[in-house]
């Protein structure tokens, strides 16, 4: 099956629940979850128990982001190790915000397995995530959900909007509300009056809690007015309860955009990274020390960086590198194609979230930055493997 009748199969099983109640739709995933675990096999290994947390989310991420399922299993199994509700979170997270719109079942599958694990138990919660995990990293993702909520939280042309809509929070709620409902208002408009709604434009409102509970009990009767499929509300109002992330709450808004526009899936092909320690070289990135402390080699080694970034400071070069590869190396850039839905919107919309989040004003220095970091990748890899060759417990047992 190719990718656009995958695509085109997930969009239409998604209508087939449309006139169930929540908690009817609740139950028919937990029967659908059961379905799935009876012919998986757990890899032999996984990654040592000493493994950090942080390096085993990362390589949880980044493999299911490059289709690397045997990377994707083992790490999970490892995360599930550490902490079995960190595993099911993350792995709810990953489902909305690196799947997103190419297969919104898999976020609702993935909250209904964080909401019911003291219930069902660790072994078949394990057996759940992992075959949620190599349907995830089986298939095409769709990052258009993130990207939306990258640029309304920092895109800097939005910051004016932003203080108006902290306001409404307490002030006027009625305003956000009409925001959030108008289609005629720009997405990333819709998005921070979303993410006032439901209380996490930023931490700060967290001590108005009555006025979020009262905002997030409009947001979720708003949604189940709204023309949605059964299970887009239902993402929306599970993920509000469990998820400390926005990425369920803003889906309604980025589901109407991109349906907007027409459905489109293309073949991609990402190369295999090269193994360091016993993990993916793509492990090894901004988020983990050794990643940190070979990026900032890198930066001090390489002429061209320092030439096109000249007027940052040193943190700041090495932040923009660390972004730069976590796009890359995570999947953004070298697997563009695989995006659905496309369209011009939604991809302007990605663009300008890639330009604020690697705050360069210059589209054409972004690509630059790229280009440069992607050319001496085999540079920046032989400086990992000195880092990290003192790293006994990154390996995989």
């Amino acid at each position: 099956m190719s990718l656009q009748e995958k695509a085109t199969l997930w969009h239409s099983q998604l209508t087939s629940y449309d006139d169930l109640t929540n908690l009817e739709l609740e139950a028919a995933l937990l029967e659908q979850l059961q379905g799935l675990a009876h012919s998986l096999s757990l890899p032999d290994t996984c990654l040592a128990e000493d493994t950090r947390r942080w390096r085993a989310m990362s390589a949880y991420q980044k493999s299911v982001r490059r289709h690397d399922i045997d990377t994707a299993l083992r790490s999970g199994c490892a995360l599930f190790r550490y902490d079995a509700s960190l595993l099911l979170w993350r792995m709810s997270v990953i489902m909305l915000e690196d799947v997103g719109l190419a297969n919104p079942l898999l976020g609702a599958l993935g909250l209904v397995l964080l909401g019911h694990h003291n219930t069902v138990g660790d072994g078949i919660c394990l057996q759940w995530a992992m075959q949620l995990t190599l349907i995830a990293a089986s298939g095409p993702n769709d990052r258009t959900l993130d990207h939306a909520t990258i640029l309304a939280r920092q895109d800097p042309g939005l910051a004016p909007f932003r203080e108006l809509c902290r306001a409404m929070v307490i002030d006027r709620p009625s305003t956000l509300v009409e925001i959030y409902r108008d289609a005629a208002e720009p997405l990333a408009h819709r998005v921070i009056a979303g993410l006032g709604l439901t209380g996490i434009l930023d931490s700060s409102q967290r001590n108005e809690s009555h006025v979020n509970r009262n905002n997030l009990a409009t947001y979720l009767s708003m949604i189940e007015e709204m023309d949605l499929p059964r299970i887009i509300k239902f993402i929306a109002a599970k993920g509000a309860e469990l998820c400390i992330s926005s990425h369920p709450c803003l889906l309604p808004l980025v589901w109407r955009a991109a349906i907007e526009e027409p459905l489109s899936v293309q073949e991609g092909n990402v190369a295999a990274a090269p193994m360091i320690a016993g993990l993916p070289s793509v492990v090894f990135d901004m988020h983990v020390p050794e990643g940190r402390e070979a990026i900032a080699i890198f930066t001090d080694e390489c002429t061209d960086l320092l030439r096109l970034l000249e007027n940052y400071s040193r943190e700041e070069r090495n932040k923009l590198i660390g972004v730069t590869l976590f796009n890359n190396e995570g999947g953004d850039v070298l697997r563009m194609s695989l995006t659905y839905p496309t369209g011009s919107t939604l991809l302007k919309l990605s663009q300008a979230a890639h330009l604020s989040g690697y705050n360069m004003t210059r589209l054409q220095d972004q690509r630059e930055l790229s280009d440069i970091v992607m050319r001496n990748i085999a540079v920046l890899d032989d400086l990992r493997k000195k880092v990290c060759a003192p790293c006994k417990h990154a390996s995989l047992i």
